[in-house]
């Protein structure tokens, strides 16, 4: 039977899998119960694509060991492949239901599948408990700062990514990955110093020089960006990489070129057609107030791939901003059967409700609350929905710890704002008022705060 496994591995590394499955087929009629030959030919079915014969041969192995971290792990990465999350969330629970002192393959693989259902913040309180009882491993780590980020829980992911970048062991990737946490917690000047230190760590790393144009055109300083875009072309071997060419349309975008814009990233999406590019395309039109043509691009990606939940995230978005809220709600919905505890999707889908629908957005701020409790957005949204329902005191408390956590967030200042107004407390409500940035309100938002304008005069 060893022997048989070897030389089914032999006709594997050959990419003979018919052969290799013969082999280790005739081992099994030796030894049916072979754990090796059972792990061997389901991975040889895997490659095969013949996923439903090689989880049957994975399930004789937990049949023989159950606590198989191996014959989990595969079965694991097929179900997922096969969206069948459910069946492997309670493979591993009740592994882990018997086993008090758990393997860091387990908790690995526990965080994994909490990961395929959205629940970043759990995920993260696995990672914590790998790193407690396994040591310190800076990839596990990395996955924590990840898993943080991912759950909006951004000022836990900065202390990680904080620590992991004071070490000898950073990588320019880590300080790259702090910018982006930065950014999502509205924090731009933390994020602008995390890529000039991932471009002193690194100078000539691409991403990191990219990222710096980038920023440069957020603040509109477009010249200086074209002169380090230029210079980041010539240093490219190849022009046509899509990530250039679609910072290269922000710029032509921002330097009055539209149609040229919009060119480009077409071509981007031509040579990289991913649903990303699609959305790419989709807010270039937007931009130059085309947003039919916007909804169409995405419309029509996603009635080709409509498993792409990315698309139907921004679809979902675009859909609210435009006044389609029936549309958007589905969107939402849809996303919400994958992924029943994100908090991005649960907070959204709140906030599209809070009007037409008060009770049941109620209950998705709730569940978004539960999952990610420290994240402006969901603090700012069930402000919002408990000044709907003259819930004030409660509304304050919800406010006061957004601002604890993100200080300068332009959303949850208006949200404070509109508090201090309806409460009557004009004078308190001036210093805000003076605070909030009207650039990055939505039209709705910088309609009231005109008529807030108007009360404070």
């Amino acid at each position: 039977v060893a022997a048989a496994n070897f030389l089914a591995i032999a006709h594997g590394r050959l990419d003979e899998h018919a052969e290799a499955e013969k082999v280790l087929l005739k081992a099994l009629e030796i030894e049916p119960n072979s754990v090796p030959v059972l792990l061997n030919l389901a991975n040889t079915q895997a490659r095969s694509r013949k996923f439903d014969k090689a989880i049957e041969n994975l399930e004789r192995v937990l049949a023989v060991q159950p606590n198989n971290v191996k014959a989990l792990g595969m079965i694991t990465s097929l179900e997922l492949t096969l969206q069948r999350p459910e069946r492997t969330r309670e493979r591993v629970n009740n592994v882990l239901a018997n086993e008090p002192d758990p393997s860091a393959e387990l908790l690995l693989l526990d965080a994994r599948v909490k990961r395929s259902f959205g629940e970043f913040s759990a995920a993260a309180e696995v990672f914590k408990r790998l790193i407690e009882r396994h040591g310190s491993r800076i990839e596990w780590r990395r996955d924590l700062a990840r898993s943080y980020f991912q759950a909006e829980q951004n000022q836990q992911a900065i202390q990680v990514l904080t620590e992991i970048t004071a070490t000898n062991d950073a990588r320019p990737s880590d300080f790259i990955q702090l910018a982006q946490v930065y950014e999502a917690a509205r924090d731009r000047r933390g994020a602008k110093e995390a890529v000039r230190d991932a471009l002193d760590l690194s100078p000539a790393y691409p991403l990191a020089r990219l990222l710096d144009v980038k920023y440069l055109l957020f603040d509109q300083e477009v010249t200086v960006a074209r002169e380090r875009f230029d210079k980041l072309m010539a240093d490219s071997p190849n022009r046509e990489l899509p990530e250039l060419m679609s910072v290269e349309g922000a710029i032509l975008m921002l330097e009055g070129k539209v149609v040229e814009s919009i060119t480009r990233f077409e071509r981007v999406y031509e040579l990289e057609p991913t649903g990303q590019r699609a959305i790419d395309v989709a807010k270039a039109y937007a931009s130059n107030g085309q947003p039919n043509k916007a909804l169409n691009v995405l419309e029509t990606r996603l009635n080709n791939n409509p498993q792409e939940n990315n698309v139907k995230f921004v679809l979902a978005d675009a859909h609210w901003k435009t006044g389609s809220t029936q549309k958007a709600v589905e969107h939402y919905r849809e996303l919400l059967a994958n992924q029943p505890s994100n908090p991005i999707i649960l907070n959204n889908l709140a906030a599209v409700l809070t009007e037409s629908a008060p009770a049941q957005a109620l209950e998705y701020i709730e569940r978004a609350y539960e999952q990610a409790p420290n994240a402006p957005s969901v603090l700012d949204t069930y402000a919002g929905l408990l000044i709907s329902q003259n819930q004030f005191d409660r509304a304050k408390q919800m406010i006061n710890k957004a601002l604890e956590i993100a200080p300068g967030d332009n959303s949850v200042l208006f949200r404070n704002l509109q508090l201090l107004i309806q409460l009557g407390e004009y004078r308190a409500a001036e210093p805000i008022f003076k605070k909030i940035d009207a650039a990055e309100l939505t039209d709705d938002q910088r309609a009231q705060l005109k008529t807030i304008a108007q009360a404070l005069d």
